[in-house]
């Protein structure tokens, strides 16, 4: 975590009145702990707010009061409480805090300016790795840069526990809703086997694996998958391994077309009904949103960023990533833990995309 001495005196990156509210409301009501959402020692600005606040958890966890006088007596043990100002500024804190009534509010306040704080030290982080020479290239780069930015979501506001009677309410509704045809459909793969596995199709928020061994017809399956969905929804395939336009050459033998072997040989100029069969393939894929990006070797933030910037532009409803062998991280990894990164990553794009993930695995043979 950053520290005061890293930024200058810029009263938008930390609110002293927010986070002596929360120290203060603390003090009078050890109760309103359960009213701070996940608020940490490390999100106050100040270090002997940090302090003070440490000394106040630790109190309440071990079921102790947590007062003037105990809080100063633990600093006291530690040799810290004239670092924060000693039992005098224990007492202001409490005294300028008339009640616990908006420390939910101070607490966001505290979180989101420590929020603030760290996107501004990963930014210098990031110029720095920028500006100075040395062995890291563009790629290596802005992987770090979106491993940076990940831990940051640790400042964000926890979700709660729900309860199942509240969940199940949420189910219900949303059983209803699909019975009567207004309620959010998995998306059928058009494949009937396929769908009765995954319960109906595929579900937004998940993450779906396909993984085989080379050859195994891998990406014929979810190009097909793709092609199918892509009749009534947006789809974009992130190709790795093959070209965009060996892409369209399946796709056209896909939809009734020439076979495969054909298209990306050498098609008989005299056969009239391979060509028909073309022309109206062509047709039947021309009407289908889509899309294809060929570019190699992509970082977990590339693939972030191309998803979000097509999602914006064309709407999408599924992504396909072909495949996650040949993505690329910034340093070298056992290759079991890069999927499982990649895979946790892929997992959290799916999440805050909304869409279904389908990714292609290589296994060994």
């Amino acid at each position: 975590m950053t520290t005061p001495d890293d930024f200058p005196q810029t009263r938008a990156l930390y609110s002293l009145e927010a986070e002596q509210a929360v120290l203060g409301g603390l003090l009078l009501d050890n109760n309103a702990v359960d009213r701070i959402n996940g608020l940490e020692p490390a999100h106050f600005y100040r270090d002997d707010h940090r302090e003070v606040f440490g000394a106040i958890y630790r109190l309440v966890v071990a079921n102790r009061p947590a007062d003037i006088v105990t809080v100063f007596e633990m600093l006291q043990s530690q040799g810290k409480a004239e670092r924060v100002g000693g039992l005098g500024y224990l007492t202001e804190l409490a005294h300028r805090t008339p009640s616990t009534a908006n420390i939910a509010r101070y607490a966001e306040s505290v979180r989101e300016r420590a929020l603030l704080r760290e996107t501004l030290a990963v930014a210098r982080k990031v110029q720095e790795m920028v500006e100075t020479p040395g062995p890291m290239k563009g790629p290596e780069i802005l992987d770090r840069a979106q491993g940076m930015l990940a831990k940051l979501a640790q400042i964000g506001v926890r979700k709660e526990p729900k309860m199942l009677r509240e969940l199940l309410a949420e189910f219900c509704d949303t059983v209803d809703a699909r019975a009567h045809g207004s309620g959010e459909m998995a998306i059928r793969t058009g494949l009937e086997p396929m769908d009765k596995a995954l319960n109906g199709g595929l579900r937004r928020g998940n993450l779906v694996i396909v993984a085989g061994r080379p050859s195994m017809g891998k990406t014929a399956l979810t190009t097909d998958i793709g092609l199918n969905i892509a009749s009534s929804h947006s789809v974009l395939l992130l190709s790795m391994e093959m070209s965009d336009q060996e892409i369209v050459a399946r796709a056209v033998a896909n939809r009734g077309g020439p076979s495969l072997a054909k298209l990306l040989g050498q098609l008989d100029p005299g056969d009239t009904a391979a060509w028909q069969r073309f022309t109206q393939s062509v047709q039947h894929v021309d009407g289908l949103n889509f899309a294809v990006d060929d570019s190699p070797a992509l970082t977990l933030l590339e693939v972030r960023m191309k998803a979000k910037a097509h999602q914006r532009k064309h709407g999408l409803d599924m992504l396909i990533v072909d495949y996650l062998g040949l993505m690329t991280g910034g340093e070298e990894k056992m290759r079991t833990q890069q999927i499982g990164a990649y895979s946790r990553g892929l997992k959290a794009l799916a999440k805050e995309l909304n869409v279904p993930v389908v990714a292609l695995v290589l296994t060994a043979v």
